[in-house]
């Protein structure tokens, strides 16, 4: 219950996480007890680097964090997040290196725990499989299309707020009417890149 109440307002951050909530506060519960990890960086610190399996998305929870790939450089703050590619594409690895400005409070989310809570909430019938399976579809298909710099596109930062949340409106304006077949069906649609082959039926 702590757990819940102190990481349910850090992955609300993310329009996708906190609908989660809404929706499935069970999955969020899960994923608050299990998935989640706490790294505080000194400054010039390693996160990750270029190359590394990507294990968690990452939500800057204080401090600034910088993300680098092919000599362009991008800051973040609290609020921001990173590597979330990582939750849906199988055997992401980091496409970039990112440091610690200066001290910063970084929460993980594991992209294993994340995916049995997922998985979990499939089983049951519970919509926050639904609205996860059809945010992954869009996310893997439509996210790299949005206007960043081409040396960005499709790393660990892909995916801003806006647009983001463009997927959200997207996909939560019917999930209450996604039957667990139909969930199924757009599993199966989403091809090797996801994790949700594992889940299809």
């Amino acid at each position: 219950q702590l757990d819940f109440e102190v990481f349910k307002p850090i992955l609300s951050y993310h329009p996708l996480l906190r609908h989660l909530a809404f929706y499935d506060s069970e999955c969020t519960y899960a994923i608050c007890s299990a998935a989640i990890s706490e790294y505080a960086l000194a400054k010039q610190s390693l996160l990750f680097s270029k190359g590394d399996e990507g294990r968690h998305m990452y939500i800057v929870h204080s401090g600034q964090i910088t993300y680098t790939r092919s000599r362009i450089q991008v800051s973040l703050q609290k609020s921001d997040w990173l590597s979330e590619a990582a939750l849906w594409i199988k055997d992401w690895v980091h496409r970039g290196d990112c440091m610690a400005v200066k001290r910063a409070d970084i929460i993980g989310i594991s992209v294993e725990e994340f995916r049995c809570a997922l998985e979990d909430s499939r089983n049951k019938s519970r919509p926050g499989a639904r609205l996860g399976y059809r945010y992954a579809w869009r996310f893997i298909n439509d996210t790299c299309s949005y206007d960043v710099a081409s040396a960005l596109r499709c790393s660990d930062i892909w995916g801003d707020w806006s647009h983001i949340c463009g997927i959200i409106a997207q996909v939560t304006d019917d999930v209450d009417g996604v039957t667990k077949v139909g969930a199924s069906k757009v599993a199966r649609n989403v091809g090797r890149r996801s994790i949700l082959p594992g889940f299809s039926t």
